[in-house]
């Protein structure tokens, strides 16, 4: 993942060299707080302009690059919201969670002393973010949605090396972090949790999956010394956990855990793991908390919603059980 910013961008829209940015000093707040640059924000025909990779950082967004076909993309992740930009062309595309947007730009992406720089305006508002511009002080100020909690993510990002150097897993996690000012001991256990969860997830990654990597690299590695025709190298695998604040408001918050691999097969797989807390009575929902009716009539209001997915209606629990086991 962060070996894109070096070497990708290269490729992508050229600065002319009749280009003149204005030579001031631009502010960009999230959330309150001052975002460092390594590459100063500029404007270009009345639109602010920022290293690409920062923004979507600063957005708390898990930024990726992706060569296929010859087609270059740069991808933001933010739970399911995925924001896509493909190198040369002047349009953002957005989606996930029932959302589905192209955003065409009309200031391009450009390269600036080898960073990559892209509408503010632009990037924000693809993740919902509001976006202020005040001239007077040459400052961007950018606002995401909040809720009745304050919660943060603590992130891990790491490129997971083979026995001889080579780069086998791009792992990236992102779990929530409830402020917990008044040591609630509800709150601590809720944040406990998920810490304890992205990091077996971790340990999952670096155990199980990195043995599988190393034995496909050695294979590939085999044939080759073998004078065999392979002509792929080993294909990077991924591994992330992210997750979605659906509901943090009237002392309710909702999480959902979005696991995603890539095992570098034809498709990757992802898995959800939802939980819904009530915080005011310190304890995890049920489904019985919320609907009525006894467990069986849960269920079987449960099989009905799916059944949509499967394109029928079923006629008995067991019809459907029979289904699913197929």
């Amino acid at each position: 993942m962060k070996r894109f910013f070096a070497t990708l961008f290269m490729i992508v829209l050229m600065i002319p060299s009749a280009v003149a940015y204005a030579n001031e000093k631009i502010e960009v707040i999230v959330n309150g707080k001052e975002i460092v640059f390594d590459q100063e924000p500029v404007i270009e025909n009345g639109r602010v302009l920022v290293p690409m990779r920062a923004i979507f950082e600063a957005l708390d967004c898990n930024v990726d690059f992706y060569d296929r076909g010859g087609t270059k993309t740069v991808s933001a992740r933010k739970g399911e919201r995925v924001v896509s930009l493909e190198t040369g062309k002047n349009k953002i595309y957005a989606y996930g969670d029932g959302y589905n947007k192209s955003i065409d730009l009309d200031v391009p992406a450009v390269i600036l002393n080898g960073r990559t720089m892209v509408p503010v305006r632009a990037i924000s508002e693809s993740l919902d973010a509001k976006v202020e511009w005040i001239d007077e002080t040459k400052t961007v100020i950018i606002e995401t949605k909040k809720g009745q909690y304050n919660i943060k993510s603590e992130k891990l990002d790491v490129v997971i090396k083979g026995k001889d150097g080579t780069e086998l897993v791009d792992f990236y996690y992102s779990y929530p972090v409830i402020e917990n000012a008044d040591n609630n001991a509800f709150i601590d256990a809720i944040n406990k949790t998920y810490k304890k969860e992205a990091v077996a997830f971790y340990e999952e990654i670096k155990g199980e999956y990195l043995a599988y990597a190393e034995d496909f690299h050695e294979s590939l590695k085999t044939y080759k010394a073998e004078g065999k025709d392979v002509n792929i190298n080993y294909p990077l695998m991924a591994f992330y956990l992210d997750y979605d604040v659906t509901i943090n408001r009237n002392g309710i918050i909702s999480i959902t855990s979005n696991y995603y691999y890539d095992t570098a097969g034809a498709h990757p797989s992802t898995a959800k793991v939802s939980r819904t807390f009530d915080m005011k009575n310190g304890k995890q929902l049920e489904l019985k908390d919320i609907l009525n009716g006894s467990d069986a009539e849960i269920e079987r209001a449960i099989f009905k919603a799916y059944s949509s997915w499967f394109g029928k209606e079923f006629e008995n629990d067991k019809e459907y059980a029979d289904m699913i086991k197929e």
